[in-house]
């Protein structure tokens, strides 16, 4: 297994267990895609929030203020900002003119079927985990022992 086929295999194994699943289900691509596009998109907010608390790099989260409530904002600047790019690239590289089709007779399914439940609960922990007990000011310890 080559490592760009990675990407793909982890599509089939999502494809053929919703097909597994419900068979007559025709809303596969809307579905499927919606979640594996959040799935995407929780990866790259943890991957910002390391790299923001380690310092290396900053990229400012669009803020909206559309709604009352700040938890619609917060949720629909997140579907902008980080939802809706994975949903544009996995709908042209899996779902566009049924190309998943192909790729499900060009690749095998995984042996292990349940590697991708793993890794959407394993990715929903740790954006939890970062939720809860993110440090958002981290203060160096070497400052505040010279401050003392």
């Amino acid at each position: 297994m080559k490592f760009r086929n990675i990407y793909y295999i982890y599509w089939i194994g999502v494809i053929s267990i919703y097909k597994e699943r419900d068979p007559e289900r025709t809303d596969l691509k809307t579905k499927v895609l919606m979640l594996g596009s959040t799935v995407h998109a929780i990866n790259l907010l943890i991957v910002l929030w390391w790299l923001k608390y380690f310092n290396i790099i900053y990229l400012p989260i669009l803020e909206l203020h559309i709604f009352t409530i700040d938890s619609l904002n917060n949720a629909t600047s997140f579907f902008i900002q980080f939802v809706s790019p994975f949903y544009i690239i996995n709908y042209f590289l899996i779902f566009h003119k049924d190309r998943y089709k192909m790729l499900i007779k060009k690749y095998p399914l995984p042996q292990k079927k349940n590697c991708h439940y793993l890794l959407c609960f394993r990715n929903m922990d740790l954006f939890f985990f970062c939720c809860n007990y993110w440090p958002f000011e981290r203060k160096s310890l070497i400052i505040q022992k010279i401050k003392a």
